[in-house]
């Protein structure tokens, strides 16, 4: 009789933004939308709009250094305007980070259930330190092996090789892993590439997957049908 440990599925890699965490993007972006008006005089609303369109399309491209955004909105603003732009933004987004709801409850079932669990989350560029952000988060013990894809390794999602690093360092197959996000065409096109089973979590970059929740109780729902568990969250 098979064990929970030597079950197909023995682990799950886990995004962070998006994922098991959210944040009040709508307050960071709205004040550097307004510095970005002043520095640029151009109308707020403008700035807004843009701002949008550059967040969604540059996460989706994996563009995550913040002092490149703001080149997009003017050319000639210097190194420390940047900087200090980048510096407010992530600001904004560190005090208003919380963990969503069910995630730590998740991650300890999970834990006691044996399953080796990892934190896999791309940097924030070279203008801000992902594992800064990463070291203030309660729900970091969890992880047997966190990764920051940019840092620890030379590309980042959805290349294989974030998903590669994760696999030969804990060896394991890709069958026996599965990977949890948020956005697909990012967090999922490189683990189902390599025979990894996926997971999409609905939010703001669409639900068209092959098996998509809507909440993170859900998720541990998904894994207990995988895994046989008649174990629940409460």
């Amino acid at each position: 009789m098979a064990t929970e440990t030597s079950l197909m599925l023995n682990a799950v890699i886990f995004d962070l933004d998006g994922t098991l965490t959210d944040c009040n993007l709508d307050l960071a972006k709205s004040r550097i939308a307004h510095s970005l008006a002043e520095l640029t005089k151009t109308p707020y609303e403008n700035i807004r709009e843009k701002l949008e369109h550059i967040h969604y399309k540059f996460n989706i491209e994996g563009i995550y250094d913040r002092n490149i955004w703001w080149e997009h909105f003017d050319p000639s603003l210097s190194l420390e305007e940047k900087q200090g732009l980048t510096n407010a933004y992530w600001k904004y987004v560190i005090e208003t980070t919380y963990i969503k709801p069910h995630a730590e409850t998740l991650l300890k079932t999970l834990k006691e259930k044996g399953l080796t669990l990892i934190l896999l989350t791309d940097y924030d560029g070279e203008s801000f330190s992902k594992k800064e952000r990463i070291s203030l988060l309660p729900i970091i013990s969890f992880f047997d092996l966190v990764v920051v894809a940019g840092d620890d390794t030379d590309e980042t999602k959805p290349s294989v090789e974030p998903f590669t690093y994760i696999l030969e360092t804990l060896g394991l197959s890709p069958e026996e892993v599965l990977m949890v996000g948020d956005k697909p065409e990012v967090d999922l096109e490189g683990a189902r590439t390599l025979g990894m089973k996926t997971l999409l979590l609905e939010g703001d970059y669409g639900n068209e997957w092959d098996c998509t929740v809507r909440d993170l109780s859900s998720v541990l729902t998904y894994i207990e049908a995988e895994l046989n568990f008649r174990t629940h969250l409460h």
